[in-house]
């Protein structure tokens, strides 16, 4: 047995839960990741009792476990020696849930501890951490090679900030860094930057959490961000639960207050299995615990209240956890960690899911449906989108009693009297559902209906004045080849002179910007512009606001959207930040008789698809058609797609 030496400056070993997506076959069984962008198992199947399989190679304290491709992994961690490795392990996952053997695979080009270590499809990503003399922010990444080890590692950048006993995930193309210690102090900060092939983009400032916190827990699903516990700037453990969800550009909302843990806990872990929040194991100040407590996830990202599960077969905390699919279920791994002050190389697995009871035979599909969308291309508010519904009966046999329904989709209302042929409206929760009862379909025949939406305009401005606004102006068409001028008005609300004014627009997806034309290009594709002061506004009456104006050109090979501009100023104080105006227009260019390209705004109107149902003998069938979206997906492929 070893005791557990904890050097100067280091607190704790960083968080990480990370759960990933991937389909993968075994044994003839479905048997795929659940980790960062969670895969939503089919049925909930209770956690069960905990059994032992097969041990770690040696022991380690690693929060760095996860699955992938039908396997489990565990990068770097603290050794029995109370040292850094190297080491990287994986074990396949059998068809009942145990483990294989552990094989080693590529080492971590440096040895860590207190990293966290986040995965996508094709790489494994590990940020930061300590080495055993200094606190890192190295990112280093490895692909999954096609025998389930690891290739070589990279060095693919450098974290904003040196950081260990921090947590991160990959949802949606972006790595998000949460949390941390600096060698200092607790971190409140967010960071995210876009995966691709070749690296990292450059790291953005998301909304930074409620509190400094480190030894935290966090975990992705279905677009939201979850962190649990953890210790803060007064060093004390947390029993709050906190998230945030992912916009379309990749930025966080605001974080929110879930359903508190039933205790408070760090170095704990959390997971999701089967759409609940499962958190395992952990300590506090006075002791270390075996708990495991589940809470169902909600469709609007809040969870249900904490339920007690069975307890993991001895206390453990600075433990790795993740999720497998197995069943159309999941099931929980627990790896290595640490008991008291001995680490452990035990590997546990929760119960595996039985096997689903086969699904009854249902007669064959008489009526195949297909939905359309007129135009394809993204939408402006207010403007209007056709779905038309086909249906075709292409056997020998009739059906009776055809429904055809669709759900109105987000950000957009139905258009009066346009359904065809008269319908009928339902109210669904917040929503609204159209709907056709068509009676009898022949065989062989086939027919279609439609409906009509248009995008909702923007949320009226406030009355209430501002200190701070901005505006933008521009054409609202050009030919093909003529330069796009844009206006950006800023205006002082307020009688006090404000200084250091940034101004910003984002260039509209597919602009490019004209040299010299105004402003200063940076990052690529932003304009910006700086004014050392604007005065206050003039007394009235009539009040005389304070205004400045900037201006810039671009050109564009087709239809263009610009939405995203902001300016910022200094306190009037002149400590700290300022007023701060959101653009709150955007201006539609057409340019020739081309259509928008790419995200427009970034807003996607997305048709879930129609369904239908009809009987035939007695008994119910239903099929559903495609989804359609505006913008199609096909004019959208640079970044997944979120509904916003």
């Amino acid at each position: 047995m070893n005791n557990l030496r904890i050097p100067a400056n280091r607190l704790a070993v960083c968080v990480f839960i990370v759960a990933l997506i991937a389909a993968s076959v075994l044994v003839s069984l479905s048997l795929s990741v659940a980790q960062s962008a969670h895969v939503e198992a089919a049925r909930f199947v209770p956690i069960g009792n905990w059994s032992p399989t097969t041990l770690l190679p040696q022991p380690l304290a690693a929060w760095n476990a996860f699955v992938h491709n039908g396997a489990i992994y565990t990068i770097g961690g603290r050794n029995s020696s109370d040292q850094p490795t190297k080491t990287t392990y994986y074990a396949k996952i059998q068809s009942n849930g145990e483990l294989g053997a552990w094989t080693s695979t590529q080492p971590l080009p440096v040895a860590l501890y207190l990293h966290s270590v986040s995965v996508d499809d094709t790489y494994v990503y590990v940020v930061g951490g300590w080495s055993g003399s200094q606190t890192e922010s190295t990112i280093w990444r490895a692909p999954f090679d096609a025998n389930g080890g690891l290739g070589a590692w990279t060095n693919v950048g450098s974290y904003p900030v040196n950081i260990d006993l921090h947590g991160s995930v990959i949802a949606n193309g972006h790595l998000y860094v949460l949390g941390g210690w600096n060698g200092l102090q607790p971190l409140n900060n967010v960071y995210y930057a876009e995966t691709a092939a070749g690296g990292i983009g450059q790291w953005q400032v998301a909304n930074p959490l409620p509190v400094p916190l480190y030894r935290l827990a966090v975990t992705v699903y279905k677009d939201v961000i979850y962190v649990s516990g953890g210790y803060d700037n007064n060093q004390t453990a947390r029993n709050s639960v906190y998230y945030a969800k992912i916009n379309a550009d990749g930025s966080l909302g605001a974080w929110q207050t879930a359903t508190a843990m039933p205790r408070a806990l760090y170095y704990h872990r959390m997971v999701v299995h089967d759409g609940q929040l499962v958190v395992l194991g952990g300590k506090d100040d006075g002791a270390e615990y075996a708990n495991v407590y589940a809470a169902t996830i909600n469709s609007d990202g809040t969870i249900g209240s904490w339920s007690t599960q069975p307890s993991l077969p001895q206390s453990i905390y600075r433990f790795g956890a993740a999720t497998a699919q197995l069943h159309d279920s999941e099931l929980i791994y627990v790896v290595g960690g640490v008991n008291g002050a001995t680490i452990l190389n035990t590997v546990y697995r929760s119960d595996a899911p039985p096997a689903p009871t086969p699904t009854p035979t249902l007669p064959p599909v008489f009526l195949n449906v297909q939905l359309q969308n007129e135009p394809a291309h993204w939408v402006a508010p207010g403007e209007e989108i056709k779905y038309t519904i086909r249906y075709e009966n292409n056997t020998n046999e009739s059906v009776t009693d055809v429904t055809v329904e669709n759900l109105i989709p987000e950000n957009s209302e139905l258009v009066n009297d346009s359904l065809r042929p008269i319908g009928t409206v339902i109210a669904a929760g917040n929503a609204n559902i159209v709907s056709w009862s068509l009676n009898e379909v022949d065989a062989g025949d086939s027919g279609q209906v439609s409906f009509t939406v248009r995008r909702m305009l923007p949320t009226p401005v406030s009355s209430v004045p501002r200190a701070l606004s901005i505006g933008l102006s521009g054409p609202t068409s050009v030919d093909k080849g003529e330069t796009i001028r844009y206006r950006l008005t800023v205006t002082n609300e307020v009688p006090i002179e404000l200084k250091n004014i940034v101004v910003t627009n984002e260039l509209p997806y597919g602009a490019q910007y004209v040299a010299n034309s105004g402003g200063e290009l940076v990052d690529g594709n932003i304009v910006q512009w700086t004014l050392a002061s604007m005065p206050a506004d003039t007394p009235g009456p009539p009040r005389i606001p304070s205004t400045a104006t900037f201006e810039y050109e671009v050109t564009a090979p087709h239809t263009i959207v610009n939405s995203n501009f902001r300016v910022v100023a200094d306190a009037p104080s002149g400590s700290g930040p300022g007023p701060v105006g959101l653009g709150r227009n955007m201006v539609v260019t057409k340019v020739g008789n081309t259509d928008p390209e790419g995200p427009g705004d970034g807003v996607i109107i997305i048709n879930e698809g129609a369904t239908i149902s009809w009987q035939y003998n007695d008994q119910v069938s239903q099929d559903t058609s495609n989804e359609v979206r505006n913008p199609e997906l096909r004019k959208f492929t640079y970044m997944p797609l979120v509904k916003r």
